[in-house]
């Protein structure tokens, strides 16, 4: 399914429907405006809204249930040299600047970022150059395009050639250290001199764990034994021999074609939700069927990686149940501080990273590094918090830093719930099916209930409307994709395939006489085809609420059906070809690279996308490039991150914090 909509997409990419005027996006050279005016450059990103008829409008301008998704033609994003718009206003006489300056109108719809994140940087920019922004707007708009009508001009942030709180070098803050008064350190400061620190401190216990490793100096200390990468590279490459290891390498293979998926969508979606010279030909891809029906099939994607937790999780649980069935005290807290240690370590250094990612030594914005680094860098250091909590994926919070991290948060929440399963069915394990068909009538139900109370669609689709903010305001995707007590379906569709691969396996459970396992196999194809078929009629025809919520059910739960009935399938059944394709060692590899590869992969699109000196151009070429791109540096990247930080961190906390509860030495 997913090859197939790659075809789709990229055969789409090259249709255009016409040239739209004015254009949505206009950007002045950064460049040239830097070489010109050196230390007085003023480069500022500015958002015109005009009263001009707009008949592409967002769902939530849309009395009916149809999907409308073109951009909006009374939104354009301009960036423009101050000292450019100064030579040509200024040639203007004063009732003609007069004239062409337009007053702030109530506006109805989102059309910029919330500010406050940077206000104290923006506001002298507001003070000195927004009316003048707004005369040389109107004024390139009627010069330019003939336009009988307005805009006004809201700056949403201005890039300087003066240097700006924490652009100092770190030469520079050392300096200012050393000096008889003690500096004024910035945050920025802060934060560079603590990520500094940081990698100070794991490149010298690199070094010298390794030379220990290497002369054979006291191997048996836990931090010589955590940091070696010798050590480190064979637990990367080995294969485990565990009986349930066998029965499910085909897992990590599996995890590496849908990270995969989950990267080439992403990449897809950087021309989409950025400044493009031909928006009409994203435009045009965006609202081609092929486009919809992959759109709304990328959601897939997560749910599976959570029905893989809760297969796994089940499985191994019931494996210790099986060899202790008292369990050691203790048990589900070593599970929780487990996985703690697995997500935390890389994904705390890498936000970190992006609080400081457009003021590190030898990063020069271009001109997209406002919306690919800074824009990001200031939401991350006023959001920080929410993304250490891992409650980054709750529908409470205005704006996301690391926005592709809400899944680290679900994620952790469902296995925080898997674990309460857990210990449910351990405590009474007589109601086991009573437990499970409770839990899918609710995870059947909360999502309809919100789904039906907020009016939203059946299916995550692609509106322009959003995409200037990278959808992070998409109501779909916030109430419905994001939370974790959503895809509740996903983590105990995955946690009863594990059940009963227990039961299969000891001889407690013959399927081949279950009636209802044939009836689900006879029902879930069916129904899962039903499902995905009338996708295209939500963007054609207002449909009635009853019908978008039956669809609902039956789109969000027929996949998380047939795909645990494969679990079940492959477990009963001998390995053919793709199975062993997936369990090669290469193939396992990876799959063991996906988490660092996912935390790390959108960090490296916005460096690759900040290095392009002028706007995207949306092709299949373009897409294709930056897929390849980002997929092979992402891997390449997390080859270091797993073997220097997620690793030995993770073997370090787990000595220190497992081992010294245990009472054993550490």
């Amino acid at each position: 399914m997913s090859f197939g909509w790659l075809l789709v997409v990229g055969a789409t990419l090259e249709v255009a429907t016409g040239t739209i005027v004015p254009p949505l996006f206009d950007y002045d050279n950064l460049t040239q405006c830097r070489e010109h005016y050196f230390s007085e450059a003023v480069f500022c990103y500015v958002k015109v809204i005009t009263k001009a008829d707009d008949p592409f409008r967002s769902i939530h301008d849309h009395k009916g249930t149809r999907l409308v998704q073109q951009f909006r033609r009374n939104l354009l994003e301009h960036a423009i040299c101050v000292q450019d718009c100064e030579q040509e206003v200024v040639r203007l006489s004063y009732e003609e600047q007069e004239r062409l300056y337009y007053d702030e109108f109530p506006i109805e719809f989102r059309h910029m970022y919330n500010t406050l994140h940077w206000d104290d940087e923006l506001q002298p920019y507001l003070q000195n150059y927004s009316k003048l922004i707004n005369i040389c707007v109107n004024h390139r708009l009627e010069r330019r395009y003939n336009l009988t009508y307005h805009g006004y001009s809201k700056i949403e942030y201005c890039l300087s050639n003066a240097p700006a709180p924490g652009d100092e070098t770190f030469s520079s803050i050392l300096t200012s250290l050393e000096s008889s008064e003690f500096p004024r350190l910035s945050v920025p400061d802060i934060l560079k001199i603590t990520l500094f620190t940081i990698v100070l401190t794991f490149s010298v216990t690199l070094l010298v764990a390794n030379l220990c490793d290497i002369f054979g100096v006291n191997r048996s200390n836990t931090i010589v034994s955590s940091f070696s990468i010798r050590r480190n590279w064979n637990k990367l490459t080995e294969e485990s021999t565990s009986d349930i290891y066998l029965d499910f390498a085909y897992i990590d293979g599996l995890r590496v074609v849908i990270n995969f998926f989950i990267l080439y969508g992403h990449c897809m979606m950087v021309p989409l939700n950025l400044p493009v010279e031909n928006p009409e030909d994203a435009e045009a891809c965006t609202i081609e069927v092929g486009s919809r029906y992959g759109t709304a099939i990328f959601a897939f994607a997560v749910q599976i990686f959570f029905t893989i937790s809760g297969l796994l999780l089940m499985v191994n649980f019931l494996r210790d149940v099986h060899r202790h069935p008292k369990l050691e005290p203790g048990y589900f807290r070593t599970k929780i501080i487990n996985r703690l240690i697995r997500l935390l370590p890389v994904y705390y250094f890498f936000l970190l990273v992006a609080t400081v990612e457009a003021i590190l030594p030898g990063v020069e914005l271009g001109p997209l590094g406002y919306q690919v680094l800074v824009r990001e860098q200031h939401i991350c250091r006023n959001n920080w918090w929410i993304n250490v909590l891992m409650i980054n994926n709750l529908p409470f919070y205005d704006t996301q830093c690391m926005m592709h991290a809400w899944y680290l948060g679900a994620d952790l929440q469902l296995f925080l719930l898997g674990v309460l399963i857990l210990w449910m069915i351990w405590k009474f394990p007589d109601s086991v099916m009573g437990l499970f068909w409770a839990l899918v009538m609710i995870s059947i139900a909360v999502p309809v209930g919100i789904l039906y109370h907020f009016g939203l669609e059946s299916v995550m689709t692609s509106r322009h409307s959003e995409s200037p903010f990278l959808f992070m305001y998409d109501p779909w995707l916030r109430e419905i994709y994001q939370p974790s007590y959503n895809n509740i379906n996903s983590l105990v569709g995955g946690m009863i395939a594990g059940y009963l691969y227990h039961l299969s396996r000891h001889g407690k459970l013959n399927l081949d006489e279950s009636w209802f396992y044939y009836l689900m196999w006879g029902f879930s194809i069916p129904a899962f085809i039903l499902s995905v078929l009338p996708i295209n009629l939500f963007f054609v025809f207002d449909i009635p609420r009853w019908s978008i919520l039956l669809h609902f059910v039956l789109f969000r739960n027929m996949i998380v059906a047939m795909v645990c009935l494969g679990y079940i399938k492959c477990f009963r059944s001998p390995k053919g070809w793709i199975r062993r394709l997936l369990s090669t060692r290469i193939m396992t590899t990876m799959g063991k690279l996906c988490y660092s590869s996912y935390v790390i992969h959108v960090l490296v699109i916005r460096y690759l996308i900040n290095l392009s000196p002028k706007m995207l151009h949306f092709s299949n070429e373009e897409v294709t490039t930056l897929t390849a791109t980002t997929v092979g540096l992402s891997y390449v990247v997390s080859v270091p991150v797993y073997l220097c930080i997620e690793q030995p961190v993770g073997s370090v906390l787990k000595a220190w914090l497992i081992r010294s509860k245990s009472g054993k030495p550490v």
